[in-house]
């Protein structure tokens, strides 16, 4: 996304075909691990998280040609963010009800 915006798309040297298995990972260190592969999955997962008594990692498979906004800057506060405000349409008890 940085080289996008910021660098013409120079990708040299990036290879992004093959990462870790973020869950397996999760669990190798005794946490629990949730893969979102669908956006119908995401609520489900985020609940499920809610509920655990210890940290859950949540691995969402995003299309690599995505841009995710608003991002943050490594190491700026809210006050840098790109690509609009921070903000939420709707209350964790809203997503949680599926609202």
């Amino acid at each position: 996304q940085w080289l996008d915006l910021f660098q013409e798309r120079r990708h040299s040297g990036i290879h992004f075909s093959v990462n870790p298995d973020f869950v397996k990972l999760a669990e190798a260190y005794h946490l629990s691990g949730i893969s979102v592969t669908r956006e119908s999955e995401l609520v489900p997962a985020l609940q499920q998280a809610r509920k655990a008594d210890e940290t859950v990692l949540i691995d969402v498979h995003v299309d690599p040609e995505d841009n995710i906004f608003p991002m943050l800057p490594p190491g700026k506060g809210l006050q840098h963010i790109i690509g609009g405000k921070a903000y939420f349409t709707k209350t964790w008890d809203e997503v949680r009800q599926g609202k």
